[in-house]
């Protein structure tokens, strides 16, 4: 018979026991899972290897299924997109920590991928019969195929309590080991929330009103990945102080000074490049979690940081209060209704229209005020000049602005009707309301041959 106080000593040291971590193929299918099924009570995917079984704590249903089904409609099958619906399908409370941290992640998603393309192979050489050999058609597989055919060739199927391959299905491709070196980086856990059109339509905070530098390094050790973050002292000090803690010397590969609004623009830079945003699991040096790393090439993270302070510093988008200009409020949206992605050269792209409206109609106006009067000298015509360019600047700006805000293919219509009214006459000009009584109703804007009239309701 045992003694107590050997029974509490065997209790605590089972319970101090390390859990094992499971194998790849111990994971569901990617088709056994179906966060769509309002019929299934929808739980965390890990395996639990000690017990033999899911964990049964819920997963994000809702995230899940718009991954799916995101998946499921595009032509490429993306790791990317696969990892996201791997950490969807586990419980917030550690698993999906941990399927990242066991280098877990990656090698369940290149399984998934390796299952999605074998059953698109499957319909397509059903719809082809010429194809015996399983060589993929060149032609795009549909929804049409039935359930009978797929089966004719079945998929790999991964018994959850053997942990191996049943005999009937094919082998898939290799996966990296559990054993293998885990990965350093993680993807970044970000919500549907977190878009540029959120963080552009946010007011700005008190911090958010602060000039500073944007950076951009790489580290040997790291090939393929960018860090991108802000300093508001000096780019020699920050470096010092991540030698000093993270115990490594970053190369600087670009950097931004003076730049207006510092933390917001940070932000967007991170936003639009959000599929490609990895957390560093664990610093080597200061073993803290490091969240500004990105993995992609120099080129396109140094152009998206140069645009994004190009467009901040140029187009100046924000009221003295912090709210976003009515103008650049209604584009945003606009872009959204539309479904176009809002990048910073998408936002470049408007202010450069922007300013060639501008320009246009103050090149008419110019034209128009020296033929309507015939002065003596050249001083008089730049005096006459400069008084019609500073009368009608307001009304220009307005005018330009509601063409910003039409739909793309009546921008270009009537920049090219100023055009025409440049080239082909110098007395006729756009006839704009005061700026007093402007209201913009894109509604209300007509085109009508070469004359262009914006209506307003006083």
């Amino acid at each position: 018979m045992h003694h107590p106080a050997t029974l509490v000593l065997t209790f605590q040291q089972s319970q101090m026991a390390p859990r094992p971590i499971p194998k790849v193929d111990d994971f569901v299918c990617f088709a056994d899972l179906d966060p769509t099924n309002p019929d299934t009570v929808h739980s965390c995917i890990y395996h639990l290897s000690n017990e033999n079984r899911r964990c049964r704590i819920s997963a994000d249903r809702k995230t899940a299924q718009r991954l799916r089904n995101q998946i499921n409609q595009s032509q490429d099958i993306s790791l990317d997109d696969l990892q996201q619906y791997a950490l969807a399908n586990c419980c917030n409370c550690h698993h999906r920590s941990k399927l990242a941290d066991y280098g877990l992640l990656e090698p369940l998603a290149r399984r998934w991928q390796t299952e999605l393309r074998h059953a698109r192979q499957v319909i397509t050489s059903h719809r082809d019969p010429a194809n015996r050999n399983g060589i993929v058609s060149d032609r795009e597989p549909t929804q049409a195929a039935s359930t009978t055919e797929i089966r004719a060739t079945p998929l790999p199927r991964y018994n959850l309590r053997s942990g191996t391959v049943a005999a009937q299905s094919q082998p898939s491709d290799p996966v990296p080991s559990n054993d293998s070196t885990v990965s350093r980086f993680k993807p970044h856990e970000t919500s549907p929330q977190h878009t540029v059109a959120s963080k552009l339509l946010n007011p700005l905070t008190p911090r958010d009103s602060k000039s500073g530098i944007l950076y951009l390094f790489n580290r040997p050790s790291s090939p393929g990945f960018v860090k991108i973050g802000l300093t508001t002292k000096s780019v020699q000090e920050r470096f010092y102080g991540i030698q000093r803690d993270c115990e490594y010397r970053p190369r600087l590969i670009e950097s931004f000074d003076n730049v207006p609004h510092i933390y917001r623009v940070e932000k967007l830079v991170h936003y639009e490049l959000i599929r490609q945003w990895r957390t560093e699991k664990k610093c080597e040096g200061c073993s803290r979690q490091h969240v500004e790393w990105f993995e992609t090439n120099i080129s396109h993270a140094v152009n998206t940081a140069r645009q994004w302070v190009e467009w901040m510093t140029v187009a100046e988008p924000y009221e003295s209060n912090g709210l976003l200009k009515s103008f650049w409020r209604l584009k945003v949206r606009q872009l959204q209704t539309e479904g176009r992605p809002i990048t910073a050269q998408t936002l470049l792209d408007v202010y450069r229209t922007l300013q060639n409206v501008m320009r246009d109609d103050t090149e008419v106006r110019n034209a128009s005020a020296a033929t309507r009067v015939a002065p003596e000298s050249a001083e008089d015509i730049d005096s006459v000049t400069n008084n019609a360019l500073s009368r009608h600047q307001p009304h220009i700006r307005a005018f330009a602005q509601a063409v910003l805000a039409l739909p793309t293919d009546e921008q270009q219509a009537i920049i090219q009707v100023l055009e025409l009214i440049r080239r082909s006459s110098r007395s006729v000009e756009p006839r704009i309301s005061p700026a007093s009584t402007f209201t913009f109703q894109p509604e209300r804007l007509e085109r009508r041959d070469t004359n262009i009239s914006i209506i307003s309701m006083a």
